[in-house]
C-alpha cells in the first residue's frame, strides 16, 4: 500500500524544461548507491551515447556516495569526458545526492516516466521492484 501511485502526488524535481517554451521533457530515473557494482558508468555512457541536448529526455540520478572519494559530479564531468561517441551538447541531467525522507520515496518514483538502472548486480532489486510497484516501465539488466 505504500508505493501505491495513486496516493502519491509527484515529487518536484526541479527544472523540467531547457526554455519557457519547449516541450515537457521525458523523465528517466535512477535510484541506487554510487558504487561500481551499480553500474553507473553503464548508465551514463549508455544515456550520453543515445541522446543530446536536442532530445526531449532527462535523466535524474538519485545517489549517495558509497565508499567514494570525492565529488560524484565532479567524477560524472569527467567520466563524460572520457566518452568518444557522446553525442553534443550533452543532454540533461540532474544528480539529485540529498538526504530524501521515505516518506517522499513514492513520490519521486511518481515524479519520473521510466526507470533505469544497469546493474552489474543485484541480491533482490528492491529498486526496480519499488519502481514497478509505482507503475513505472523498467529498463534493467
Amino acid at each position: 500500500e505504500f508505493f501505491d501511485p495513486s496516493k502519491h502526488s509527484p515529487l518536484d524535481l526541479g527544472k523540467q524544461h531547457s526554455s519557457d517554451d519547449s516541450p515537457e521533457l521525458f523523465k528517466f530515473l535512477s535510484v541506487f548507491k554510487w558504487e561500481k557494482r551499480k553500474g553507473w558508468d553503464v548508465l551514463l555512457k549508455a544515456y550520453f551515447e543515445e541522446f543530446s541536448a536536442a532530445d526531449s529526455v532527462v535523466l535524474h540520478v538519485k545517489t549517495q556516495a558509497f565508499h567514494s572519494k570525492g565529488s560524484i559530479s565532479a567524477t560524472i564531468v569527467e567520466f563524460v569526458a572520457s566518452l568518444q561517441n557522446a553525442r553534443t551538447p550533452l543532454a540533461r541531467y540532474i544528480v539529485h545526492n540529498e538526504d530524501l525522507s521515505l516518506k517522499d520515496l513514492p513520490r519521486l518514483y511518481r515524479a519520473a516516466d521510466a526507470f533505469v538502472l544497469p546493474s552489474r548486480g543485484e541480491g533482490w532489486g528492491r529498486p526496480h521492484v519499488e519502481a514497478m510497484a509505482m507503475g513505472l516501465p523498467v529498463i534493467a539488466t
